[in-house]
Parts: structure tokens; sequence; C-alpha cells
């Protein structure tokens, strides 16, 4: 049965995913970032909208959601 085991595994496909997580988890602390910073210099919520459009290529719904999530509230 571990014999069976180890011929799935697939060493190249793990690698894939943990580096595809890693990306995203670094995206994801980039837009935290970009979004916090902005705030810090006054910048408006739709001119961070726009950046994130542009800088992250998503749609301004996804930028909207990252957006509440990661804005202080004053």
């Amino acid at each position: 049965v571990l014999g069976m085991m180890l011929e799935e595994f697939d060493a190249k496909k793990y690698v894939r995913s943990i580096r595809e997580e890693g990306r995203e988890e670094g995206r994801e602390e980039g837009i935290r970032v970009l979004i916090e910073s902005c705030q810090e210099f006054g910048i408006s919520r739709e001119d961070i909208l726009k950046k994130l459009v542009g800088k992250f290529a998503m749609e301004k719904e996804s930028a909207r959601q990252y957006l509440k999530k990661y804005q202080k509230q004053h």
C-alpha cells in the first residue's frame, strides 16, 4: 500500500502547488500593503481601486472586495 502511495505521489505537482500557494500569499500581502499605504497617504477610495485594478490585473469588483477586507476604518 505504501509503495502504491509513493508511486502516486507526484513530486513536481506538489512543488508546483506549493509555489502557487506562495505566490498567492505574496499577492495577497502585496494587495494589503498597497491598500494600507495608499490610505496612509490619503489616497481616495476610488483611486485605490484603480491602482488595484491596474497593478494586480483584477476586476473592479474583486478590488472592492479586497478594499473592504483590508481598509482601516477611520
